[in-house]
């Protein structure tokens, strides 16, 4: 996996809300990429929004602490072609990380009828 600058990837709301990017790693795809989806995980969660990634085929997280501060949260998204690895440190302005994701990811109706997309992949990811 190579690894992607983090420069200019901090955001804060106030003064309590704030994600930084600290570690960013892409494989299959470029790191132009890695940055702009890491961009967009860090401010969806900064304003307790859902994520929502178009292409995503699988996703990951864990919370890592290294002994060096606060825990970092390790978001690992898997695409057709390749992976992302974002880690951040910080708080949105709910204070948690879990917040943004949904209460019940459990669909009503876990088999649903397959479609095919008429073009691209077809494939979106909300978390």
């Amino acid at each position: 996996m190579s690894s992607c600058s983090t420069k200019g990837l901090a955001f804060s709301i106030g003064k309590s809300a704030r994600y930084k990017v600290v570690e960013l790693g892409a494989q299959g795809v470029t790191c132009s990429k890695a940055r702009t989806v890491a961009q967009r995980v860090a401010l969806d969660l900064l304003h307790g929004k859902p994520v929502s990634l178009d292409g995503v085929s699988g996703l990951g997280m864990s919370t890592v602490s290294d002994g060096a501060g606060p825990a970092k949260t390790q978001i690992s998204l898997t695409y057709p072609t390749g992976k992302i690895t974002v880690s951040l440190r910080g708080s949105g302005g709910s204070g948690s990380l879990s917040t943004p994701f949904p209460s019940n990811p459990f669909p009503t109706n876990p088999f649903p009828t397959p479609t095919t997309p008429s073009s691209g992949n077809g494939h979106t990811m909300i978390v």
